[in-house]
């Protein structure tokens, strides 16, 4: 690993794998004031309802006869709702605030971390990840727990951001010309659950490969929606209202051109050899 654009940040020269040395601090008061939760909630409702439909459909090819699902950081219960027509659904989430308010949207959620939440006898036939494996410190030991709990023939799916995508890329460009602000806003720096992986489809499946799972099946998926984008640019409150509105304008009149070029949200489903 080598020195990045950050401090903070390293990088692989061989396999474009990314990481760096940000801590998370889920359920610190500190953090999480920086967020309004109830605007980030809103901003992101209908992009990832939109998202956690076709990783549904893709799941219920894979695997028509359904069986016991469990998605690790579950947060407000979205993925859960939709996928529970088709699965036997249990939910995990960590962080202590949203579990208060998820829990009553969807009753099959538990307070904890994977795997410490589960009982070593549960096993489940699918493990899903939503924007999360990308937050956890040691993702190989999380890959081999999620094994563990797999059935032979298990699925597991990881929807995570991109280091190929547009938006990462323009942001680390623009770090050399003097501007880290969106780079470290990629990274998720003070916030509750920073980022401390970023990888790219083929970094995904070497993780993958050399931890007993074969990949089935990978996609892109949208990055952006108008329904929401105001509120994903102001949720945390870091921007001046002129800068937010210029951002806002500039994506809205570019949007047909950015919906062409790679996006910087990738979904992969494994199966457990």
């Amino acid at each position: 690993m080598a020195q990045g654009c950050a401090p903070w940040h390293f990088q692989c020269a061989d396999c474009s794998y990314e990481k760096s040395t940000l801590q998370p601090a889920i359920n610190s008061n500190a953090e999480h004031i920086l967020i309004d939760e109830s605007s980030r909630k809103s901003a992101l409702r209908d992009l990832r309802i939109s998202n956690f439909q076709k990783i549904i459909e893709n799941l219920r090819t894979l695997r028509p006869q359904g069986g016991r699902l469990l998605e690790v950081g579950c947060a407000h219960g979205w993925f859960l709702g939709l996928a529970s027509k088709s699965f036997q659904v249990l939910g995990l989430e960590p962080d202590r605030d949203i579990y208060q308010s998820s829990r009553y949207e969807q009753n099959n959620v538990r307070m904890g971390y994977f795997p410490e939440a589960l009982a070593a006898s549960e096993i489940f036939d699918v493990i899903v990840f939503n924007d999360v494996i990308e937050h956890i410190p040691d993702i190989q030991k999380t890959i081999i727990d999620c094994k563990m709990h797999l059935n032979q023939g298990g699925l597991l799916a990881l929807n995570l951001p991109s280091s190929q995508g547009i938006f990462y890329r323009i942001s680390k460009g623009l770090v050399k010309l003097g501007f880290p602000g969106s780079f470290s806003r990629m990274w998720q720096v003070g916030l509750p659950s920073p980022h401390v992986h970023y990888l790219n489809y083929e970094t995904t499946a070497s993780l993958l490969e050399r931890n007993g799972f074969t990949v089935k099946f990978h996609r892109s998926l949208p990055t952006l929606s108008l329904s929401g984008l105001w509120g994903r640019l102001t949720y945390t409150g870091e921007n001046h209202p002129v800068i937010s509105a210029a951002m806002f304008v500039a994506i809205v009149v570019g949007y047909p051109a950015l919906r062409l070029l790679p996006a910087d949200i990738i979904y992969v489903v494994a199966e457990r050899k």
